[in-house]
């Protein structure tokens, strides 16, 4: 396209006192010259100047920042306040003048703060007055140039505050950059992992739902079912029932991507549970709430993963959820032709159509028509074909990536996932004339944090953003649950043979399955290379030979233990040439205390006895009632100045212990960054005049347990910490998250 069409340079005038806001509403001076736009030649307008309150408005020259390719139609971004030297509400004209060699047909990607109007060669292609933030991949348009010279007049208006365009060729989004963001976000979500296993996002409503979602996000991106995070978070999950529809939904789509014949009990239990709480309108409610779609969907899922591990549901689940999607679905009237109609939370909600619902109940529709099949009945067919037309109608109107719409940027992650789904069940690439995917997947990689993680707007939900953002990446919907291999290549995990070992460089990336491949010297390749593993003490085994990608292969083992591999090379003429060997470790599984944790909240009687506590200091809202109220998220840190930290718990009544357990303050990796912790404490109890001196594991992964004489009843304990590790008594917050009896 850059050897077709060139470009001239971007002209501006403005700003424009535009009372209608975002709207396009009125018209101003550069529209009266509209109609003299002619294909080769000079547009006239550009000869005038404009009369505003402020006085004469004149074109300039103006060049965008940051442009996202070299075409003639990636114009970078302009900061239409930054420009104008005004804002509120005002409207903006920006004019490029484009020369084609022949006719041709000019896609490109564009988006405005606030409203846009666009006009080709004189002729409106595109109008759209909303109010929304700047974002280059929201809509997309076709300009057909004729040869010669071609006019392109925007207008932007403003209801106040930001105001901005920018215009792009579209380009796919390389998959070695999703693929760098998937990891990265695998990564973060992995760091958020509590010491019991858990995700403690929403967890004291949703006790499993954050880390139902969290796990089926990490085995979704490839992570192993065997990898440490994975059998944690199954354990916690294992310890207590869900009792609502989004925890049990995410459970199911969770325990169906382990793709093990060992889970179909646990997931036909979750389904009945699912499948009882269906309410007589066919949606599913919280309990004791309003039905609604958000948990409709959800529940649609969860019952679409059990039936793919194997479970039957009953036909007249999809009918009835059929007709409690219908419910919601906005109202219009009849017609020949199909009529844009979205979705509501429940019908008659305040908050009126949106995107994320509308996502809702076509996912609900589409799984439905999905799993009764060519049995499904006749009528049932003919409405939800038509309700499908008529929500992805309203879809290709409406349709940004940036936000949620209808609902700003609430919830814009779990639109995002609600496109793929509906993108996903109804096998489609385009959304009328949206590539969801790629414009997703751009969106995601654009806001993915410098840790690997997404956050919504204002700086909160990390845990179910970056699921949904990880989910989307990988297309979850689009493809049988399956379990997947390790990903998380941490750098510990390659290990290299020495060069004085010999002429063959052996790479090998300890993971489940074993990779290994081959630097061969220079100017001489081999004709192909023989790998050879053990496990130290056994005989070596070929594993068979490799002649391509860089000699590369597989071992599948999920077998701990101390490994060895070697390799040799075959070369032109019989001759060989051997590695150096390397050792190193695998491990899978976790160490039965360790996957304890996930119980000790059952175990821990504490809470019980109704606790009295009393403390030295405090941080702001880490307050000494959150040690004694079973969750690892809550935490008493004592305040940095503080240089004699201690806390009090008194009973209202003895308890009967066998041991005291402490967990340091932050138990995740993401907290590991500043993170001072106690290892040293002294310890009170019941009437001791004197304390006595414990040593606490300072690795903020494990739990020091401190074992009681047998028949100790506890009524009052009194801990001092007197050293401490990444900091100063006196210059660090310290302290612990959880202190249980058992």
């Amino acid at each position: 396209m850059q050897e077709e069409v060139t470009a001239g340079d971007w002209m501006l005038v403005g700003a424009f006192d535009h009372p209608e806001g975002h709207a396009i509403g009125s018209k101003h001076g550069p529209e009266d010259f509209i109609k003299k736009m002619k294909v080769g030649k000079t547009w006239p307008g550009l000869e005038r100047d404009f009369q505003n309150d402020d006085g004469a408005l004149v074109w300039k020259k103006v060049q965008g920042t940051n442009p996202r390719g070299k075409t003639a139609v990636d114009s970078g971004k302009f900061d239409l306040w930054g420009l104008c030297g005004k804002t509120g509400k005002t409207a903006a004209y920006l004019y490029l003048p484009l020369t084609a060699t022949k006719e041709l047909q000019v896609p490109i990607m564009f988006g405005s703060d606030d409203g846009c109007v666009m006009w080709l060669n004189g002729e409106q292609v595109f109008a759209k007055g909303v109010a929304r933030g700047i974002s280059p991949f929201d809509d997309q348009l076709t300009l057909k140039l004729q040869e010669g010279l071609n006019h392109l007049l925007v207008k932007v208006t403003n209801a106040g505050g930001a105001w901005a365009f920018e215009m792009q060729a579209p380009r796919g989004v390389e998959q070695a950059k999703i693929n760098n963001a998937v990891d990265r976000g695998v990564e973060h979500l992995l760091s958020l992992q509590l010491i019991d296993g858990s995700w403690g996002q929403e967890r004291g409503r949703y006790r499993n739902g954050s880390t139902a979602l969290a796990l089926y996000a990490l085995l979704s991106s490839g992570i192993s079912p065997k990898h440490p995070a994975i059998l944690r978070g199954l354990e916690y999950i294992s310890c207590v029932p869900s009792d609502m529809t989004y925890s049990a939904s995410c459970e199911l789509m969770a325990l169906a991507a382990l793709n093990d014949p060992d889970y179909l009990e646990w997931i036909e239990e979750r389904a009945e549970d699912l499948i009882s709480w269906q309410e007589n309108n066919g949606q599913w409610a919280y309990p004791g709430g309003h039905a609604d779609m958000s948990c409709t969907q959800f529940a649609v899922m969860g019952l679409r993963a059990a039936a793919e591990a194997g479970v039957e549901i009953p036909a007249k689940v999809w009918y009835d959820a059929v007709d409690g999607a219908m419910l919601a679905q906005e109202k219009v009237k009849r017609s020949a032709t199909i009529v844009p109609a979205g979705f509501a939370y429940y019908q008659g909600h305040s908050t009126g159509i949106t995107g994320s619902m509308t996502t809702a109940g076509l996912t609900v529709l589409a799984v439905a028509r999905e799993q009764l099949g060519e049995n499904i009945q006749k009528k049932y067919r003919i409405r939800i074909d038509r309700a499908i037309s008529q929500g992805m109608a309203w879809m290709a109107r409406e349709f940004v990536v940036k936000s949620n719409p209808n609902k700003s940027y609430n919830w814009v992650y779990y639109w995002l996932y609600g496109v793929e789904r509906v993108g996903s069940y109804l096998k489609i690439s385009t959304i009328g004339d949206h590539d969801w995917y790629q414009k997703g997947a751009l969106q995601l990689i654009s806001k993915q944090g410098n840790k690997g993680q997404w956050v919504d707007p204002w700086g909160g939900r990390k845990c179910t953003s970056t699921s949904f953002s990880l989910l989307f990446l990988k297309k979850a919907s689009a493809r049988a649950t399956t379990g997947g291999s390790v990903v998380n290549k941490k750098k510990n995990e390659l290990h290299f043979s020495l060069p004085e070992d010999g002429e063959l460089k052996l790479h090998v990336l300890a993971s489940s399955p074993m990779t290994m491949w081959v630097t061969p010297p220079e100017n001489r390749l081999p004709d192909a290379v023989e790998y050879f593993v053990r496990e130290v003490g056994e005989e070596w085994d070929s594993i068979g030979t490799s002649t391509e990608n860089r000699y590369a292969k597989q071992f599948p083992t999920t077998k701990s233990g101390t490994y060895e591999v070697r390799c040799v090379g075959h070369f032109e003429g019989g001759a060989t040439n051997e590695s150096g060997t390397v050792r190193f470790e695998l491990k899978f599984g976790v160490d039965p205390k360790t996957l304890s944790y996930a119980s000790d909240s059952m175990r821990n009687i504490l809470p019980a006895y109704r606790p009295k506590i009393s403390i030295s200091s405090n941080l702001s809202s880490e307050g000494g009632n959150f040690l004694v109220d079973n969750e690892w998220k809550t935490r008493w840190r004592c305040e940095a100045g503080d240089a004699d930290p201690w806390l009090e718990i008194k009973l209202k009544r003895r308890a009967k212990a066998s041991r005291i357990l402490f967990s340091h303050a932050l138990t995740c990796a993401w907290d590991q960054t500043n993170n001072p912790r106690a290892t040293k404490i002294e310890l009170w109890l019941n009437n001791d005049k004197e304390p006595t001196v414990y040593d606490i594991n300072p690795d903020p992964f494990h739990k020091t347990v401190i074992d009681l004489p047998p028949k100790t009843k506890v009524n009052f304990l009194k801990v001092r910490i007197i050293e401490v590790t990444g900091g100063k008594l006196g210059a660090a917050s310290v302290g612990f998250s959880e202190i249980e009896l058992h």
